[in-house]
């Protein structure tokens, strides 16, 4: 009976072997650690050209919401999604504006917010906080 997985054994190069060859083993390696790299897009403010005006009238609305619960609404920059009939909106903290990329950010400065098309907000969560606000 032929076994499905087999144990991983130490290959020449130091690396477990799982019956990856090496360029396979170092092409997901890169891969990863490209997805890793974090400097997908920046965020948007009210002011970017190339938004709608429903995505505008969207990131006011966050905007308002941060303002109420957060001090740093002036320095905020968002991604919006729109899933169904609400957008998903994260407001991100600006740290570092010299930065590009995810570096302008910290981990713990962002909140997620839950929109509908009026312009209601549904939902503010705290960063990696369980709670919400609503």
């Amino acid at each position: 009976m032929r076994l499905l997985f087999r144990t991983p054994v130490k290959a020449r190069h130091g690396f477990p072997d799982f019956g990856l060859n090496g360029s396979c083993w170092w092409l997901c390696v890169v891969l990863w650690l490209m997805g890793c790299s974090g400097d997908s897009g920046a965020g948007v403010r009210p002011d970017s050209p190339g938004l709608s005006a429903k995505e505008r009238e969207i990131v006011v609305a966050a905007r308002r919401a941060v303002a109420q619960f957060d001090d740093w609404a002036d320095r905020a920059e968002f991604k919006l999604e729109r899933r169904g009939n609400v957008w998903h909106v994260t407001a991100w903290r600006v740290v570092h504006p010299e930065a590009k990329g995810s570096k302008r950010y910290v981990p713990w400065g962002y909140r997620q917010l839950v929109i509908d098309d009026a312009g209601k907000v549904l939902e503010y969560t705290k960063g990696n906080d369980a709670g919400k606000i609503k």
